[in-house]
């Protein structure tokens, strides 16, 4: 039995996306322990897995509820990365003596720590590659690059990025992992600049999610691994919900904007788009997750066809819903897909897991800027009345399946820690 610790980046939805392989370690004979915030102690403990706060001194008890979202807060950003380049967690990270590392990629300044003091580390993706591929969109960009204008379009799109990127240039931006790396003794040269994004090239990065999901790509940098979903269906969910006014007789519309729903200004607004667009269609029924920051009197009395409810079980409702409404994040995107449920995508701010549903027929993706409740009720009817999204999202489903079954994940992990040569072995063995 090997110890490893998992370092999350501190938001609901990465932390909830490793569940799933953690506990598939577990189940191996490992112990798993997370090194995380206060705030998140009381969700990992309730998914029967361990935990261990850190930095309590800028992350105490209810960062994450004054702020809503831990790093948007500058301050305990600059300290973060203050103490990291003094090697004030170096001590910290020494004396839990983890045999693994495991680094969320969007705290991966915390890997370095693992890097400097000798302990074997990985990075786990909660999301698709960051890395820079010209056949890819930027992270920013709507483009499904099926034709030859739209592969135009993300050539132009990355010119237009690079424009940008020597502007930073020019005012002496430098983003701060170079100086974390420095003091980490780690190369300079083996950061991957290139991207929205800097990449570290020397720790291996494992991506939970099949790579038949992504969109293909000019080549596989060979310290990237699409390990499988590693999504938990069995993960409790503690929301009540009222099952006894769900019908059976009608298609049910599932709409959810993800834990974070709280930071998008539109949300009300575009919920409330969506209730009026299925009250107006009483041969449809409608479940709507708003969120704990919104109220259900926000949207006045609902039709008998639209339930409300600020947080709602999920998986359970995805297992009897025939099409979702979501921003796209990861987590639910998987979701639905193992579950066989087709996808309407309305991305608020980075439309990358849309663009891949949009390229391989599992659903539309829409403007949450130019919506309407006629323009919703035509994108349902599309998708329930053309059964080749549900044929195509069944397919998904069982590449999906195929993947975890190999549970790349966990045996990449295990070679790391019957390994001094990480990235030669995970190159060798794992592609």
């Amino acid at each position: 039995m090997s110890s490893i610790h998992f370092l999350p980046y501190p938001d609901p939805s990465h932390v909830g996306a490793t569940f799933g392989i953690a506990k598939a370690l577990e189940r191996r004979g490992h112990k798993v322990r997370y090194l995380a915030p206060l705030d998140f102690q009381e969700v990992i403990t309730s998914q029967g897995l361990d935990a261990m706060p850190i930095c309590e001194d800028i992350l105490p008890k209810g960062s994450f509820m004054i702020s809503r979202e831990l790093f948007a807060s500058k301050m305990v950003e600059f300290k973060l990365f203050q103490m990291i380049c003094k090697g004030e967690l170096d001590d910290m990270i020494a004396r839990v003596k983890p045999e693994l590392l495991v680094v969320d990629s969007y705290a991966q300044h915390m890997a370095l720590i693992g890097y400097k003091v000798g302990i074997p580390t990985l990075l786990l993706s909660p999301t698709l590659p960051r890395v820079r591929d010209r056949w890819v969109p930027p992270l920013t960009e709507p483009l499904v690059p099926k034709s030859p204008l739209s592969k135009l379009k993300v050539r132009l799109s990355w010119w237009e990025y690079d424009l940008f990127r020597l502007y930073l240039r020019s005012r002496g931006v430098q983003d701060p992992l170079c100086r974390i790396a420095l003091s980490a003794n780690y190369p300079l040269a083996q950061i991957d600049t290139r991207g929205f994004f800097p990449v570290l090239k020397l720790i291996p990065e494992l991506i939970l999610c099949p790579e038949v999901f992504d969109l293909p790509r000019s080549r596989i940098q060979n310290f990237l691994h699409y390990v499988g979903a590693y999504t938990d269906l069995r993960k409790k969910e503690s929301a009540d919900f009222p099952w006894e006014n769900v019908s059976p007789d009608k298609p049910l519309v599932y709409c959810a904007l993800g834990t974070l729903s709280h930071r998008f200004r539109e949300a009300r607004s575009f919920l409330q788009t969506v209730i009026s667009a299925v009250a107006a269609r009483p041969d449809l029924q409608l479940v709507v997750s708003i969120g704990n920051h919104l109220s259900i009197d926000d949207f006045g009395a609902a039709t008998p066809n639209i339930i409300l409810v600020n947080r709602a079980p999920q998986i359970e409702i995805l297992k009897r819903a025939d099409v979702m409404i979501t921003h796209g994040g990861l987590n639910s995107v998987k979701e639905c897909i193992l579950l066989g449920v087709p996808m309407i995508v309305f991305p608020w701010s980075r439309p990358v897991n849309a663009v891949r549903v949009a390229y391989h027929g599992l659903g539309l993706m829409g403007d949450v800027k130019k919506i309407s409740a006629r323009q919703i009720q035509s994108m349902i009817d599309t998708v329930l009345k053309d059964r080749s999204f549900r044929t195509r999202t069944e397919s998904m489903r069982k590449r999906f399946i195929e993947a975890d079954h190999s549970d790349l994940g966990v045996k990449a992990m295990e070679l790391v820690l019957s390994a001094r040569s990480t990235m030669v072995l995970l190159k060798n063995r794992l592609g």
